[in-house]
């Protein structure tokens, strides 16, 4: 059976957009005129998601005003985080921890061309974490190919990008299996239980995945532009990547910080 719950996590404060998250938060950026959160609502409802889970915190109540109950027919269930400046985002998945389900966990600040339905109806899998080449120098959270088409979630400090086997998450995994969610939001509690706060849920994941099956769909590969939104820059690159697709001119400037 599909997925048919997202955990969407929207609670961060946007350190690194300066003053542009002073009045708003990162979650409300828009790429090419629409609320970087509202296009991810609309690619999981169209890919067949039935119910949305927002996890907010900094200024929560303006994602709440903008995107109401439900967008387009989908109901939106809100979970305040009142932890969000002193921790990273385990905090935010554990509040989620009753829908003990298969599920999509998402952070708010992704940008993709698509999202297709087959992404929630994986068969084979445990996981499925869509993925993109290494750029230059970048670290963070990758996917390794062990060999045999065998993946494995770590964490990537010492970047090689020419090295084909490690892959950078974007930041989307599909949860196929009930059990391996509760055991996701268990290692969450445990670690906040245990002061660990500087942990995120993507360490939880390698930690509980041991030889669950992984697979990764390869944007590149695909032909699928995807951004992750973490500066202002990022938003000009995503707005100018997704105006080309449409054919349209890209915006020379950067976003300017009072919009």
């Amino acid at each position: 059976m599909p997925i048919s719950t997202a955990i969407v996590l929207a609670a961060g404060r946007g350190t690194w957009f300066g003053t542009l998250t002073r009045r708003q938060p990162k979650a409300l950026a828009k790429v090419d005129g629409v609320p970087v959160i509202s296009r991810l609502c609309s690619q999981l409802v169209a890919a067949g998601i039935k119910e949305i889970v927002i996890v907010v915190g900094y200024l929560g109540d303006q994602i709440m005003r903008a995107l109401g109950p439900s967008h387009q027919g989908c109901p939106i269930r809100y979970i305040g985080s009142d932890d969000f400046a002193r921790t990273n985002n385990i905090t935010s998945l554990a509040l989620a921890s009753a829908y003990r389900r298969p599920i999509v966990i998402c952070d708010c600040d992704i940008v993709l061309e698509t999202l297709p339905p087959a992404w929630l109806d994986r068969a084979g899998c445990d996981i499925l974490v869509p993925v993109r080449d290494l750029a230059d120098g970048e670290t963070g959270y990758v996917l390794v190919d062990d060999g045999g088409d065998h993946w494995s979630i770590r964490v990537n400090r010492n970047p090689e990008p020419e090295d084909a086997s490690v892959k950078k998450s974007l930041s989307l995994y599909f949860i196929f299996d009930a059990a391996l969610t509760s055991a996701i939001y268990d290692g969450c509690i445990a670690a906040i239980h245990d002061n660990d706060l500087d942990l995120y849920y993507e360490d939880i994941i390698a930690r509980v995945a041991g030889s669950r099956v992984i697979a990764t769909v390869d944007m590149d590969v695909a032909g699928y532009q995807s951004f992750e939104i973490d500066t202002p820059l990022d938003l000009k690159r995503a707005g100018d990547g997704l105006r080309l697709l449409k054919g349209q001119s890209v915006v020379q400037a950067l976003p300017g910080e009072d919009r």
